[in-house]
């Protein structure tokens, strides 16, 4: 037996010895007899359950899938398929970022295998809640990103189309991260109903190489309250009369004018032999004159006061409601409830599409 194969009998060994000591584990047969025959060393009997029992039950749990994948990996690394254990580890870490095997049923030749695994692969998964009730101007979205391993990542909402809403966030990530969105686009503005995406990208340490995509389907409804009509405008009809109509002057200023013109055509024959015509445009100028006096002292209307200040009361009362209904407008606005719901997350990796 070669010395790998000794270490993995020993390892073996102490993890049958140590297996009460265990948490409790959700029993699937199948993955039951893999991990017995990974302790006898019946490595290509493990292979065969594990690839076997993935393909019958796709949609196991996390921790169950990770389990039966480290046993796969450690299997083919026994059998001396090192780049297939490597891939498996791979495909573990992308969906499962946060896993570790653990040292006391896996050797230093799995465990360091993992290791190196996880800092070569970069990948992240995101957690979000699959319903939220997100209240404009007092909630967020919250979403916690995980990556396998230090490298740099972007957070965006886009439209189904592609085109992006908001950026979230862009730059390294060592372990976690923790973001949220408050419902606004770039512009501040509250998004309309309709499909989003939230897309989170992993690219190379400084590098514009995109390595893997995740896509989370966002659906987005705004429960939006109903809101109060303003008042119209005002009619003239309701508005008293603020001056009060007087006689108007023209009719003095034409009645001057018109004896003046008279009074210069005038004929002759009413005046005295040889009298000059002086005396005579000397009383038109004076009709005119009379006339156009007339015409300014007869003032057409003047100011109504008390009507005045009931139409500046009319109009403040209405102002008064239009500002209240805009107040209560806006403040029934600000309670406007985004509802998401947040789909199953797609992992699109440009090497392997």
């Amino acid at each position: 037996m070669t010395r790998t194969g000794v270490t993995a009998a020993v390892f073996a060994f102490l993890s049958f010895l140590r297996a009460p000591d265990l948490p409790a584990q959700v029993t699937i047969a199948w993955l039951d007899q893999a991990e017995r025959a990974y302790r006898d060393l019946e490595y290509d009997r493990v292979a065969e359950l594990i690839r076997g029992g993935l393909s019958r039950e796709p949609e196991m749990r996390m921790a169950e899938r990770a389990r039966a994948l480290t046993y796969l990996a450690a299997s083919e690394l026994f059998r001396g398929r090192r780049d297939t254990a490597v891939a498996v580890l791979s495909r573990l870490l992308v969906t499962n970022p946060r896993y570790r095997p653990d040292d006391l049923i896996f050797p230093p030749a799995v465990t360091d295998l993992f290791q190196t695994v996880r800092m070569t692969t970069k990948a992240v998964t995101v957690r979000v809640q699959p319903n939220t009730d997100l209240r404009i101007g007092d909630d967020r979205l919250a979403m916690r990103l995980l990556v396998t391993s230090y490298h740099d990542v972007s957070a965006v909402i886009v439209r189904d189309d592609g085109d992006q809403v908001r950026s979230l966030y862009s730059g390294p990530v060592a372990d976690s991260l923790d973001l949220s969105w408050n419902g606004r686009d770039a512009g501040g503005l509250t998004v309309e109903d309709g499909s989003y995406l939230l897309r989170v990208t992993s690219r190379t340490p400084g590098g514009p190489r995109v390595l893997r995509v995740v896509h989370i389907p966002l659906d987005i409804r705004g429960a939006r309250p109903d809101t109060v009509p303003e008042p119209p405008a005002l009619p003239d009809s309701l508005f008293l009369p603020e001056r009060a109509r007087g006689k108007s002057g023209f009719g003095s200023l034409g009645a001057g004018l018109l004896a003046a013109a008279a009074i210069v055509a005038m004929p002759h024959v009413l005046a005295g032999p040889g009298e000059a015509s002086s005396g005579r445009y000397a009383v038109a100028g004076a009709a005119g004159v009379l006339g156009i006096v007339g015409f300014v002292i007869q003032r057409p209307s003047k100011v109504l006061l008390p009507n005045v200040r009931a139409n500046a009361a009319l109009r403040e009362a209405w102002t008064r409601r239009v500002t209240v209904i805009r107040a209560e407008n806006a403040e029934r606005k600000r309670n406007l409830v985004l509802r998401i719901h947040a789909g199953t997350a797609t992992t699109l990796d440009p090497d392997n599409p």
